[in-house]
């Protein structure tokens, strides 16, 4: 059998599902390291009363200790996601007693938002991108995200004719209020969710002079993959807005394919992809965000399925360790 150690850091339930799904396309015994995993708000809180000092030692000490305890297990496959707060050093010194791994790093992150790249991808056998312009600048393998299982569309019924689901940053409430208000929402069935921290939003609600800084559907909750892939399913259109320059196709668009959702997007470069369809993707201008009425009352139109099927989790984890898996 063999064994992977899979590196990353925390995406709510994605990284246990990316675990499984290569569990069971190589046949392998999966470790996993997720790093700086601060789950809770009292301990988000706890970093910013200590000046920081406890989030920036964490991932080193988390590192140290798994790297140590591990040093005599032998991988055929080291598999990291992002690299973010990846130490170089430790890595290095445990990579160099792994003489028969293939170490593997996945970015799903902007290049530029990643502080360390420079330092780390000398340390990689293979690097693979989500992002076109990355990979054709750096000359790297590119790979789009995917989409689960559980986003796929089994003829729910379409019940609300909006959604937005996504985690609070940049001028994504912005850019809502914007749509919002072209839409007069109030009189039709959207559901709108930014989540965030408790110890985020407490400390906006109580700093903030004004309250329409931090709107009633920013919340400290954070949904389960069922219930949003539910929210999805059962949705006509859903809003896509990537951080502010970001070309790499969100994971939110890849469900919403598989979802048979309506998207409407700050991402102009989904125009280059194969399931384009100006039927059912809208791009929008980020600075000045306006959607044509006609497109929120027009059917989606089906996409076939050999295109889909190309961006699920599955498809994912074959095209990364499809070459392992020849060796063997």
């Amino acid at each position: 059998m063999l064994k992977v150690l899979f590196v990353s850091v925390p995406f709510y339930e994605y990284i246990s599902k990316i675990r499984k799904a290569i569990e069971e396309y190589l046949d392998a015994d999966v470790d996993l390291i997720t790093l700086f995993n601060c789950s809770t708000s009292v301990e988000v809180l706890f970093d910013k009363i200590t000046l920081g000092l406890f989030q920036k030692f964490k991932p080193w000490f988390q590192q140290y200790v798994f790297f140590k305890k591990h040093k005599n297990i032998k991988y055929d496959v080291i598999f990291v996601l992002t690299g973010k707060k990846l130490d170089v050093e430790l890595f290095r010194r445990f990579t160099m007693v792994q003489s028969k791994a293939e170490t593997i790093l996945y970015l799903w992150d902007d290049i530029k938002r990643l502080e360390n790249y420079e330092e780390i991808k000398m340390l990689f056998d293979r690097v693979i991108s989500f992002d076109r312009k990355d990979c054709k600048e750096e000359s790297l393998e590119f790979l789009p995200l995917f989409y689960l299982e559980d986003y796929v569309y089994h003829d729910e019924a379409k019940i609300r004719e909006c959604s937005v689901l996504g985690g609070w940053h940049s001028d994504r409430v912005r850019i809502i209020n914007q749509l919002c208000k072209q839409f007069d929402i109030r009189s039709k069935k959207w559901y709108l969710l930014l989540s965030t921290t408790r110890a985020h939003w407490l400390r906006k609600r109580w700093l903030s002079r004004d309250n329409e800084k931090v709107p009633s559907y920013v919340r400290p909750i954070t949904l389960s993959i069922k219930d949003s892939a539910d929210i999805l399913k059962g949705s006509k259109v859903t809003i896509d807005m990537p951080y502010p320059g970001q070309q790499g196709l969100s994971i939110r668009t890849l469900e919403a394919l598989a979802a048979n959702t309506k998207l409407i997007t700050t991402n102009a470069d989904v125009m280059n992809y194969d399931f384009y369809n100006e039927k059912n993707i809208c791009v929008i201008d980020r600075v000045n965000p306006r959607v044509d009425n006609q497109f929120m009352e027009e059917p989606y139109q089906k996409i076939d399925n050999s295109i889909v099927e190309q961006y699920s989790i599955e498809s994912w984890v074959k095209r990364i360790f499809e070459p392992v898996k020849q060796r063997v």
